[in-house]
């Protein structure tokens, strides 16, 4: 969290007689500036400053601001995938004006994709809107580089005229600065120049060349053991060896810490419970020549919460949790079984159960029918559902003693396997058939060598999902997930356990004074962002404000809320309800999504493909290109971003080259220079997708429920 702007220091920044160069190898960099030598991780341990460290110095001149950095990293190796920027130990420079994002440019240096040849990566954002088509990033900042033995020496320059600053003495702006680096493809540890109050951006004031500002060189930062408490650690110059910090909350004293020299540094770490913290006061660490830094305890039941909801809202068929997470999080047991008893379930892991007061209110078995079963009378497809509460960290009583639960249903195929062997293998082996064929995985072919097959995909969800389709003889050429998803719809629907999504309509200026008239409708769905801020703040909007600004604008707008991933039936639900309550053109209905709704778009088309004119997916990624017969006679357009760097434009054309192969014509617009958020901008801003748009229509089918219109007047 940064602390209110006004309450930060002011931090003289020295004005530089000459450009920032870079210094003799390895050497650190020397002359005026602001000195920054320890940053602050988020991680449990202390990187060796010889693996992940940098010394840097900032200065200014009437041009530029300057930064000379020499970086510390043992890991500058080859990136298997060129789409992710930061691999390798990168830095990153963001500068602004004022407090807000939208004020911001960035710069961020990596070793790229060839770390064994001299030149860095460098990549310029510019948060103030869109970059102009073909813009050069090297005319947005100078860099000088040079690789060394033990990481790369760098001397950056980033004009002022980015953020519309007048570099004079006085001047203040505001600068952050953060290392990451890359132990391994799955670990990111990211060091971050900190201030005493534990702010991230320092307010920076241009001074004269005579300055000579106090050295920025402690850190101190709280990290999260999983649940149940956090480690406090500091850094500080070797000088600091032996010398105790304490840590207060309030006026209590809850450690002290002896720091411990040796890496070229002092450092020290201590373990504090969560149950001893009040998660509404900081920390304070002191104890050396004042305050070394400000450390707020995070709320992190509030991140528990989402990673629990994320789990249970992603049943194995759907592929998006991996089975690591799910076991801490979500529901994990066999999805296998053999035998008329149903497998035991366990819901999360034991740490988060308790962090959650999490209880399990009611658990049930359905059959392939959808009716409740208590046993597993024959082999085929069952159905586990199950509904629980937990305490709910964003919410609490007026009197401030309990908090409300938080309810939330969770359901999960499973499989009971035939009792001969034969048949199991013959199941099996249709099983890795399609999951090869629909989900390629690297570890597909191990499984389906195992002679014991059904222990080995008992415990894998990805395996098990297929294996569930494979054994209700579900066709790979029909949409086997969809006929999934469809499934579990109906048992739901029979259970009067579906969700009803929110809807933000938008009306044509024409629609009152054409009462007969029936409209075209465009349904949004939204990205993930926060599940709980207003929908008005959300994707759909920058559609719906499009629509309200323009005055012959032809089309209903249903921008849909979910808090969950986006599931196709309750569209098609939400549909067929906005149907029934304004006047809408059944041949018309268009469906367009964002990164979320983006993936949300592809499967809602995939199952439904009959209800709509056309798709529009927004940085949708890959789609599911096993079904892509089912949408070959679909109008799509699908955009993405250049810069996406969150779902990239050749996620799409995975789905594209399987439509193609199929018959289809999509079309697939790059828009240069924007990243992932920026993309529906561009959407909105085009004239030609809106001319499109209006020209479709589908070919005359079984109508939707139509209404009179009522809900509009």
């Amino acid at each position: 969290m940064d602390p209110d702007p006004a309450a930060r220091p002011l931090l003289a920044l020295p004005r530089q007689s000459r450009a920032a160069t870079a210094g003799p190898a390895g050497e650190p960099p020397d002359g005026p500036g602001l000195r920054i030598a320890c940053l602050a991780y988020d991680t449990l341990g202390i990187p060796s400053a010889q693996a992940c460290s940098a010394t840097l110095v900032l200065g200014w001149d009437p041009e530029c601001l300057a930064l000379q950095a020499t970086v510390q990293a043992q890991d500058l190796t080859a990136c298997a995938d060129p789409t992710r920027l930061y691999r390798g130990t990168s830095l990153e420079l963001f500068l602004r004006t004022a407090p807000a994002w939208h004020h911001l440019v960035q710069v961020v240096v990596s070793p790229g994709t060839d770390p064994g040849q001299g030149t860095l990566q460098t990549q310029f954002f510019d948060e103030r809107g869109a970059l102009p088509a073909g813009h050069d990033t090297t005319r947005s900042c100078t860099i000088q580089a040079l690789r060394t033995a033990t990481g790369y020496d760098l001397a950056l320059r980033l004009p002022w005229r980015l953020i519309d600053l007048e570099a004079v003495s006085g001047a203040l702006c505001e600068c952050k600065i953060t290392l990451n680096w890359h132990r391994h493809a799955a670990l990111r540890i990211q060091g971050t120049w900190r201030g005493p109050g534990g702010e991230d951006f320092h307010r920076l004031q241009l001074a004269g060349p005579g300055a000579r500002p106090e050295a920025t060189r402690r850190a101190a930062w709280l990290a999260l053991e999983p649940y149940h408490s956090v480690v406090l650690a500091t850094l500080g110059p070797a000088a600091d060896a032996g010398r105790v910090v304490t840590i207060r909350q309030r006026d209590t004293v809850l450690a002290a810490i002896t720091l411990a020299g040796g890496d070229g540094r002092s450092q020290g770490s201590v373990t504090l419970p969560l149950a001893v913290l009040d998660e509404r006061a900081p920390l304070q660490v002191d104890g050396v020549d004042g305050v070394i830094g400000t450390c707020r305890v995070p709320d992190f039941r509030a991140e528990l919460r989402q990673l629990v909801d994320h789990a249970l809202a992603h049943p194995p068929w759907s592929l998006a949790c991996d089975p690591a997470s799910r076991a801490a999080h979500g529901v994990n047991g066999d999805f296998c079984f053999q035998g008329g008893r149903f497998p035991v379930f366990a819901v999360a892991g034991a740490a988060v159960r308790a962090a959650l007061d999490l209880t399990i209110e009611r658990s049930w078995w359905v059959d392939a029918q959808g009716s409740t079963v208590t046993h597993a009378a024959v082999a085929g497809r069952y159905g586990l559902l199950i509904a629980l509460s937990y305490a709910d960290p964003t919410r609490v009583d007026a009197d401030g003693s309990t908090r409300p639960r938080c309810r939330r249903l969770a359901y999960h195929t499973v499989v009971r396997l035939p009792d001969a062997p034969q048949a199991v293998q013959e199941l099996c082996a249709r099983a890795l058939a399609l999951r090869v064929a629909c989900h390629p995985h690297p570890s597909a072919g191990r499984a389906g060598a195992e002679s014991d097959g059904a222990r080995s995909l008992a415990t894998d969800p990805d395996v098990a999902s297929s294996l569930a389709v494979a054994g209700e003889g579900l066709q790979h050429g029909g949409g086997l997930w969809a006929q999934e998803r469809a499934w579990w719809h109906e048992v739901r629907r029979r259970a009067a356990l579906l969700e009803t999504y929110g809807c933000l309509v938008t009306l044509p200026h024409l629609y009152q004074r054409l009462p007969t008239h029936r409209w075209p409708a465009l349904i949004v769905l939204h990205g993930s962002g926060a599940p709980d801020s207003p929908l008005t703040g959300r994707t759909p909007e920058v559609i719906q404000r499009h629509a309200e600004s323009v005055p012959d604008f032809p089309f209903v707008v249903l921008g849909l809320q979910t808090t969950t991933w986006w599931e196709p039936g309750l569209v098609a639900q939400a549909l067929q309800r906005a149907c029934a309550d304004y006047r809408l053109d059944a041949q018309r209905i268009i469906l367009m999504g964002f990164s979320m709704g983006g993936f949300g778009t592809w499967q809602t088309l995939i199952d439904f493909p009959q209800l709509f004119a056309a798709g529009v997916p927004i940085s949708g990624g890959p789609g599911e290109p096993w079904a892509a017969a089912r949408l070959a006679h679909l109008p799509l357009w699908c955009w993405n971003g250049a810069d996406d760097r969150t779902t990239t434009a050749a996620q799409t054309e995975q789905m594209l080259a399987a439509l193609r192969a199929a018959g289809g014509n999509p079309r697939h617009t790059v828009v240069p220079g924007c990243d992932h958020l920026q993309v529906p901008v561009a959407c909105a801003a085009s004239g030609a997708l809106w001319s499109w748009l209006e020209a479709q229509r589908r070919a005359p089918h079984r109508e939707v429920p139509t209404g009179d219109g009522k809900a509009g007047a």
